[in-house]
Parts: structure tokens; C-alpha cells; sequence
């Protein structure tokens, strides 16, 4: 090994300037080092911003998948007003029965209690499933848990849901079925 001058290195440069070297290729490396954390929290925002536009487009699927079921429900039903003029004495209550599960299958206890307006008209409104399609159905008056008049005179009829095209039905829907009727007029 050959002995070198004092104050020469082995690139035949003086020793004081190989500290400049060596915080120069420290500054490259912490360059480096700085870059690659960068790159780094680069990738994480671009992986979080994707699962947040993830996210996003989930909610949307999810709240027009409601929006759907909603509307099916709504087609699935017929909204009907049931309304008789019956004039009751204290302690009576007007009631609707009949042969579908929402007026009770003909079961008083199951029965579907009306309200009263002006001029004693007795009023219910009801929800139908799109599976009833003949309705039979009768008023009752009820003074407590056993007394019961029934209505005289044959079932009233009402047909909920007609066969047709879609777009008869969704006029059929959009308008809500009133049934004004008379006690003991049923038609049969």
C-alpha cells in the first residue's frame, strides 16, 4: 500500500473537501429518502381518495335501490276510502269488516275501526296489497266487546285491482278509490 502525502486522499484530492463530499451525498440521500416518503403519503391519499369515491358510489346504489323498493310498494297498494252515514247513540263504534286479512276475514275482534266527521259520516282509509282483487265487505256498529249490529242486506263489493297494462294500473293507482256507500244498500 502505498503511503500518501499528508493532506491527499486517494483521488489525489486534499482531505479537507471529502466532509463536503460526504454531506453531499448525505443531502442526496435524504433527497431520496424525502421523495420517497412523498411518493408514499402520494399513494395513501390516492388509495384513500379511491375508497371514498368508493364509498360514495355505494350510498348511491344503496339509496336508489330504496327508491326502488319504494316506488314497488307504492304500486303494490291501492290506497281505498271507505265512508257510510250511520247516525250512532253514545258509546257505539262503527266499524268495517270483511273478507280480506286487512278487515279482519269476517273476525269482529280483527275488524277495522272507522272515525267519525260531520254529519255523522263514518270514515276509514286503507292500504290494499295488490294480490286482493274482489273485496266483500260489510259496516257494523259495536257497543262494547259483545254487543253487534250488523249491517242487513247483501256484502258491499269493491274491485281493488283490475287486470291490464302497467300503465292502467298506474292510473288506477294515482287515483285513490272512494267507496261512498249507504247502510244496508250492499250490491252483492
Amino acid at each position: 500500500m502505498a503511503v500518501l502525502p499528508s493532506g491527499e486522499s486517494d483521488s489525489g484530492q486534499p482531505e479537507e473537501e471529502r466532509p463536503q463530499e460526504r454531506q453531499e451525498l448525505t443531502a442526496v440521500a435524504e433527497e431520496t429518502e424525502g421523495a420517497k416518503s412523498k411518493r408514499e403519503r402520494a399513494l395513501a391519499y390516492q388509495q384513500k381518495f379511491r375508497e371514498a369515491a368508493h364509498l360514495r358510489h355505494v350510498r348511491l346504489y344503496e339509496q336508489a335501490w330504496e327508491e326502488c323498493l319504494r316506488r314497488e310498494r307504492l304500486l303494490a297498494r291501492r290506497d281505498i276510502e271507505f265512508s257510510v252515514q250511520y247516525n250512532t247513540s253514545f258509546g257505539q263504534e262503527m266499524r268495517i269488516i270483511g273478507s280480506c286479512p286487512e278487515l279482519g276475514e269476517w273476525d269482529v275482534e280483527r275488524s277495522l275501526p272507522m272515525m267519525w266527521t260531520e254529519g255523522n259520516i263514518w270514515v276509514a282509509k286503507l292500504a290494499l296489497p295488490r294480490q286482493a282483487q274482489r273485496i266483500e265487505y260489510k259496516y257494523i256498529v259495536r257497543e262494547g266487546p259483545s254487543k253487534v249490529r250488523w249491517e242487513s242486506g247483501n256484502n258491499h263489493v269493491v274491485e281493488v285491482f283490475v287486470d291490464g297494462s302497467a300503465a292502467a294500473q298506474q292510473a288506477q293507482h294515482e287515483q285513490s278509490r272512494r267507496c261512498k256507500d249507504s247502510w244496508g244498500c250492499g250490491l252483492g
